[in-house]
């Protein structure tokens, strides 16, 4: 999602990225959704597991979830931004994400969401 790297999720970033990206699931060539080595992953892209992996199909799931989320919510893309920026600065933190991640139910470590973060 920061795709300059500045350690920071523009809106530029987050909103191209995520139209982009559209509601896309990965799923397997049989059309049903992967396994990943730990456990299962039901069709809304979450895993069974209590403690989120490191793996980078886990970042992926994350992403998928955030993208239904986002298609399935009623505001646009650029409202859904302005509300995760706290401080209205233009930009999301780290922070910010994680926090965000946490008011939709979807738990992170900060590891996690390093990887998330620096996925693409």
């Amino acid at each position: 999602l920061d795709l300059n790297r500045d350690g920071r999720i523009s809106g530029k970033e987050f909103i191209g990225y995520f139209r982009q990206r559209g509601s896309r699931r990965r799923r397997s060539k049989t059309g049903k959704d992967k396994k990943n080595k730990k456990g299962k992953v039901n069709r809304r892209g979450e895993s069974d597991q209590d403690e989120p992996s490191s793996s980078d199909e886990e970042a992926e799931q994350v992403l998928d979830r955030l993208g239904e989320l986002i298609r399935d919510s009623d505001l646009d893309i650029t409202q859904i931004f302005a509300e995760l920026d706290v401080n209205r600065d233009g930009a999301l933190s780290m922070d910010e994400f994680k926090s965000a991640m946490e008011k939709l139910s979807i738990y992170l470590t900060k590891g996690d969401v390093r990887r998330v973060w620096y996925k693409l």
